[in-house]
């Protein structure tokens, strides 16, 4: 609905005429268009929708990114999200989910 509304008023903003943009592309971000090269990372046990929008806003949207990343660098993403987490069997899931695909 949102993303609607926001169409409307840029097609106002440009002239009343409609971006080309593929459908399902988020012009924003194009390397998430249509949801093309993300894994669905609540697949790991732990991580629910809170921790993966936060991986996600860090750059980390597949398993193999996921899966390269230490520890330390995934405390530092998830702030007071990664208290209680052991973080290093997320790593060991991802590393498999990575290449069982």
């Amino acid at each position: 609905m949102l993303w609607g509304l926001l169409c409307r008023i840029c097609r106002c903003a440009v002239g009343g005429k409609r971006a080309d943009w593929p459908r399902g592309a988020n012009p924003g971000r194009p390397d998430e268009a249509a949801g093309e090269g993300k894994d669905d990372l609540t697949e790991i046990r732990g991580i629910g929708t809170a921790k993966g929008n936060r991986l996600n806003a860090a750059g980390i949207r597949t398993y193999e990114q996921l899966a390269r990343t230490t520890p330390k660098e995934l405390k530092k993403i998830l702030g007071s999200l990664a208290e209680g987490v052991r973080l290093d069997t997320w790593i060991t899931k991802a590393k498999e989910l990575a290449a069982a695909k």
